[in-house]
């Protein structure tokens, strides 16, 4: 008896992996493949008004809000922060982009307005004086919106390692890095320029 009966296997081949396969489905992407989007929920039913799929092999890495002071007319528009191809390790890409969508039909929609092409992975974005503020790379870039794509008017080159983290407080930004510490940085309206001022290398 049981001669007929299947090898055993570890918890790690049957528990775990049906577990997995019954909630995630059983297709597994190739490496630097990736499947991301963007959905837009209603908070009070938790249904999906609209969802967009990034083509391209388009990974979304960060995301924020953002209204620019030279096109009021527009109101608040989302950016997402995409990587195409992206790898861990070694650290790469085939491109990175910035995308803006203008929200539509209350809010519950959104289309997209233009997707700008970025030298480096963009680690942050957030809204800063009327402007998008980004982290690509290593490198923290302010951005203006253009008819056809993003504008850039400023940008400091001197960070260590890549951004992953922006906040902002009136003229200052707070920068977080992927491997030093934080830096704080001022913004020099008069000459457009940002002003490292303090770190914290650790």
């Amino acid at each position: 008896d049981g001669a007929d009966a299947p090898p055993l296997k570890g918890p790690e081949e049957d528990d775990l992996l049906g577990e997995h396969v019954e909630r995630l489905g059983s297709s597994i992407g190739e490496p630097c493949a990736w499947a991301s989007c963007i959905r837009i929920v209603n908070p009070s039913t938790l249904t999906t008004t609209h969802c967009i799929e990034m083509d391209n092999n388009e990974a979304a890495l960060c995301i924020t809000t953002v209204s620019f002071d030279s096109a009021p007319h527009l109101g608040t528009l989302l950016a997402v922060g995409t990587a195409q191809s992206l790898s861990f390790y070694p650290k790469s890409c085939q491109g990175g982009f910035i995308r803006l969508y203008q929200f539509t039909a209350d809010g519950k929609k959104m289309n997209l307005l233009h997707k700008t092409a970025v030298e480096d992975i963009p680690g942050a974005l957030i809204a800063f004086k009327g402007r998008l503020l980004a982290g690509i790379g290593d490198t923290l870039k302010l951005f203006d919106l253009g008819k056809m794509r993003l504008l850039r008017k400023c940008e400091y080159k001197k960070v260590p390692s890549r951004i992953t983290t922006l906040d902002v407080l009136g003229n200052r930004v707070y920068v977080g890095d992927g491997q030093e510490s934080f830096f704080f940085f001022k913004y020099r309206s008069a000459d457009n320029t940002f002003f490292c001022f303090a770190d914290d290398i650790v």
